[in-house]
């Protein structure tokens, strides 16, 4: 696995590509269901999908492949398209909390 850093691979747009699961899952961890759908534009099962993952899964999600071992191909889909097409806007709001 990448050693990659919040604090140094998370904060400009595009990541690093051998940081990009781990960025995903940081933001996620740090970002409200609100923020999910308002800021990253996910729809309310989707991001209440992650949040039952984090909050009642079956096991603690750690890393990106634990919330993807939590969710379904499709919702795992999704999350990357958001990723991949994320502005330094929408990512520029989820900052503070990665620091």
């Amino acid at each position: 696995m990448a050693k990659c850093n919040p604090k140094r691979d998370c904060l400009i747009i595009p990541f690093p590509k051998k940081c990009f699961d781990f960025c995903v899952e940081k933001i996620l961890r740090v970002s409200r269901p609100v923020d999910k759908i308002n800021i990253l534009g996910m729809d309310e099962d989707l991001a209440q999908a992650i949040f039952r993952a984090y909050n009642y899964g079956a096991k603690p999600i750690i890393s990106f492949d634990d919330l993807e071992s939590s969710l379904n191909s499709f919702q795992i889909g999704q999350i990357r398209m958001i990723f991949h097409n994320l502005s330094q806007e929408q990512l520029d709001h989820f900052i503070p909390r990665l620091k």
